[in-house]
Order: C-alpha cells, then sequence, then structure tokens
C-alpha cells in the first residue's frame, strides 16, 4: 500500500499515537501479537503487543509512552545510585558493591534510548507546528 508523501506530511502530530520513525509520520498501523513461549503459572505465554506500519511494515511506538520509560529510568536509576553511594559511604561495604552499582548504569542507558527516541519524535513534531503543553 502506497501513500504520497504530501498526504502524510498532513497529519498532525499526536504524542498518543504510533509514530513510524521510518516514514517519519504518524501512519496507519497494525497490531501485531506475539507470543511467549515461556509459559506462565495460569498454564499461557505472555503475549507481546507490537504497532507496525502498513506503508513500510517497520514497529512504530507511542511517543508519549518512550518519554514516560525515559523520566522512569531516569528517577529510579538516579535514586538507586544515591541510596547506594549512601551506603557506600557510611557503611564501607566490600568490593561486591562495584557490581551492585552498575545497575543505575543500566537503568541510565535504558533511559537514553528512550531520550533518543522521544527527541526524534519531537524534533519532527516542532517542524510540523506541534507545541508542548505545561501541563
Amino acid at each position: 500500500m502506497t501513500i504520497s508523501r504530501s498526504k502524510l506530511a498532513k497529519l498532525k502530530p499526536d504524542p498518543k499515537q504510533p509514530w513510524c520513525s521510518q516514514c517519519r509520520v504518524h501512519t496507519r498501523y497494525n497490531l501485531k501479537r506475539e507470543r511467549n513461549m515461556a509459559v506462565n503459572d495460569s498454564g499461557t505465554g505472555t503475549v507481546f503487543q507490537y504497532y507496525y506500519c502498513i506503508v513500510c511494515e517497520s514497529n512504530m511506538w507511542i511517543p508519549v509512552e518512550k518519554k514516560f520509560l525515559r523520566n522512569a529510568a531516569l528517577i529510579f536509576g538516579s535514586l538507586f545510585a544515591l541510596i547506594l553511594g549512601k551506603v557506600y559511604l557510611f557503611n564501607n561495604p566490600g568490593i561486591e558493591i562495584y557490581f551492585v552499582f552498575l545497575m543505575p548504569v543500566f537503568l541510565l542507558i535504558a533511559s537514553f534510548s528512550g531520550h533518543l527516541k522521544y527527541s526524534r519524535w519531537k524534533k519532527w513534531a516542532v517542524e510540523q507546528g506541534w507545541q508542548e503543553s505545561r501541563s
């Protein structure tokens, strides 16, 4: 299915709608469901849902979800690092504390990925005339 670029460019930015980073626009999408092979207590596997673009068939994501995950990972990573820093300074733990310090590093790396995706969408949205609300 082919949709002209001029028609795609007329679509308004919406942070709550799936966005295709390949097409750089909110395109029409389908929902793909994949079942995890691991079986949980109820005897069924976990179902994961993905949005994919009808135009280019690549994965899509929702900008407001990336912003939330970015903020949550940044906050939890920072708090975890502060708590561990206090334990390190006042309790003089052994060398194992260095392995525990890797947790906030992983959380901060995860938040950076969400930051990049949301920033890419926000740049496009501002080019389309969107303004972020202060609420």
